[in-house]
């Protein structure tokens, strides 16, 4: 008779047990998972990033910084970084023009599935005292799903990139076309930067998606 008393007590706490167990298990891991994204937009915010993207492009004279939005507090969220350097347009060749590209965060959602970074492009023609003319606007939506590969890790990122080229272009069709470049350009940049990021190496490369 005692026995039969005691033993839906024993149930429960092994239930309980079991309930702690699972629950700690899943926080552990979405906190893993939930990180990827995020540590992705943090990794892409930064001048390494920058000098990726730059080798891509037929550049000279580059000079590297970071800024810091003023009123907030310093972090990785609300600090930017700056590339300049000297360029060539394909319908001005003879004529260097001065470039600045500043990425930054976007947006890191709370639960850290979603991050989004932008780029923005400007230029200058003229001396140090020349105004900076907007070019183009990059703007990079990273996404996170959880598929389990083989080597038991659970990440698998999602890169959706896109441009606005914000010049007036006078041939008709040539705004898709650079801004397909430009687009191109920046996943390719990307692709390479986190592969060579110790925190992204994974064996199969299909776990990291560019589209």
């Amino acid at each position: 008779m005692v026995r039969i008393q005691r033993l839906p007590r024993l149930l429960l706490l092994l239930l309980t047990y079991l309930v702690v167990e699972i629950v700690q298990s899943i926080h552990e891991d979405s906190g893993h998972l939930n990180s990827t994204a995020a540590s992705a937009a943090k990794a892409m915010n930064s001048i390494p990033f920058l000098k990726e993207l730059v080798i891509l492009k037929d550049t000279c004279n580059e000079e590297y910084f970071k800024q810091h939005n003023e009123g907030e507090q310093e972090s990785d969220a609300s600090s930017t970084y700056v590339v300049e350097y000297t360029g060539r347009l394909w319908f001005l060749r003879k004529t260097p023009i001065r470039f600045q590209e500043v990425i930054a965060i976007n947006d890191i959602s709370p639960c850290g599935t979603l991050s989004s970074i932008e780029c923005m492009t400007k230029y200058k023609i003229g001396g140090p005292k020349a105004d900076w003319v907007n070019c183009s606007r990059v703007s990079c939506l990273i996404s996170k799903s959880s598929i389990q590969t083989q080597e038991g890790g659970a990440h698998n990122l999602k890169f959706t990139v896109s441009t606005d080229v914000l010049v007036r272009l006078p041939l008709f069709g040539i705004r898709e076309k650079i801004s397909r470049d430009i687009t191109e350009t920046f996943k390719n940049a990307a692709d390479a930067f986190l592969a060579k990021t110790e925190f992204f190496k994974v064996e199969n490369s299909e776990e990291c998606l560019l589209k």
